[in-house]
């Protein structure tokens, strides 16, 4: 696999620069939002958000520096559309706050769920664009190409873990972004008309839904991820080594039958065989 860039003095700006934003908008909403914060009684629908919007954005935080630590920003075009999302993705932190806001003189949480399935979509967005940007490149003729032996087996066997675990949270979050819409729509021209009747009453039933799905997105797939062990796939190679081809990691996958990353069969291949993770 071919080495990531180093972290470059750019690179380090603009992951500053969205520390900062961060902090900003986290230290703006306790000023804002401390009555309800301190004192949940005062409304506990608002303090549910709250809850929500905060844990959404520290496991994002976390996982971001996760994320860019290992594919920092480069001078690539990518990099700009990846930035331009991070930087939203920060702004709609900021959005689901004030929507709270906005939704406690009115019972309508319409504002505040719109907010989760536009979240998905950018995080979507964000992760084509880190796949492209750090895709295998083709090399000429000229170049020499990597060989696979029967030693490698193991490295090209980890590997091929990896593009299984990116298929099963890009396929998550196409899940996410089709119930979060489809909760959207139900309680906007559903559920709303009898909440308004009720001032509020069955907003419980829809401010519990994105947390439980925050909580549920963080644990589902550590059922699969890999502890320290590997199985290979069924072919093993030659001793002699043999050309590897230019687009590795995808034609290794073609070669031993595995589907292509973000399909639905690469979950079933997994959740059929989740004993080998």
């Amino acid at each position: 696999m071919s080495p990531l860039p180093e972290q470059s003095d750019m690179s380090r700006t603009l992951i500053s620069l969205i520390d900062i934003l961060f902090v900003v908008v986290i230290a703006a909403s306790f000023a804002f939002y401390g009555s309800y914060l301190f004192r949940p009684s005062v409304s506990l629908v608002v303090f549910v958000g709250l809850v929500t919007v905060y844990l959404m954005a520290i496991t994002s935080w976390i996982g971001y520096h996760g994320h860019i630590t290992e594919y920092p920003y480069t001078e690539s075009p990518e990099t700009k559309v990846r930035f331009a999302m991070h930087l939203a993705l920060v702004a709609m932190c900021a959005y689901l706050l004030y929507s709270l806001g906005t939704a406690q003189p009115t019972p309508d949480l319409s504002p505040f769920l719109w907010g989760f399935p536009i979240i998905v979509g950018l995080y979507l967005i964000s992760r084509r664009a880190r796949q492209k940007e750090f895709e295998v490149k083709s090399v000429g003729p000229e170049a020499g190409r990597e060989t696979l032996s029967a030693e490698a087996i193991e490295e090209k066997a980890t590997e091929w873990a990896v593009i299984e675990l990116e298929a099963i949270e890009t396929d998550l979050l196409y899940a996410y972004l089709s119930g979060f819409i489809a909760i959207c729509l139900v309680y906007q021209f559903i559920a709303l008309p009898a909440i308004l009747a009720t001032h509020g009453g069955l907003n419980w039933v829809f401010i519990f839904l994105p947390l439980l799905a925050g909580i549920i997105y963080l644990q589902i797939p550590r059922q699969y991820y890999p502890e320290g062990r590997v199985t290979a796939p069924p072919e093993v190679p030659p001793t002699a080594p043999i050309p590897l081809p230019k687009r590795k990691i995808v034609n290794f996958r073609r070669e031993h039958g595995l589907p292509p990353p973000g399909s639905l069969s690469a979950w079933r291949r997994l959740s059929n065989h989740s004993s080998r993770y």
